[in-house]
């Protein structure tokens, strides 16, 4: 799983230069390198281990958007 450690701060700078936040983008890559350390252990490594980060990455930053998008929606709707 060294691996993990060596992949993250690329993982990171892709992610902080899509998003531009950076402080979501390390919550997304911590997200992500928690789900490879469950995930890789049980399924074994990817073949694109990098592919793999970024993606998962992406999906919680995705996750993380819809959230706060429906949570301003519940607030507007209360208002």
């Amino acid at each position: 799983m060294s691996e993990l450690g060596e992949l993250a701060p690329q993982v990171l700078g892709v992610m902080a230069r899509r998003h531009r936040d950076f402080a979501a983008a390390e919550d997304a890559v911590q997200e992500a390198l928690l789900a490879a350390s469950r995930h890789w252990l049980v399924d074994g490594v990817p073949d694109n281990p990098l592919g793999w980060l970024i993606r998962t990455a992406e999906n919680r930053m995705t996750d993380r958007y819809r959230a706060e998008r429906a949570r301003r929606d519940r607030e507007d709707a209360a208002a």
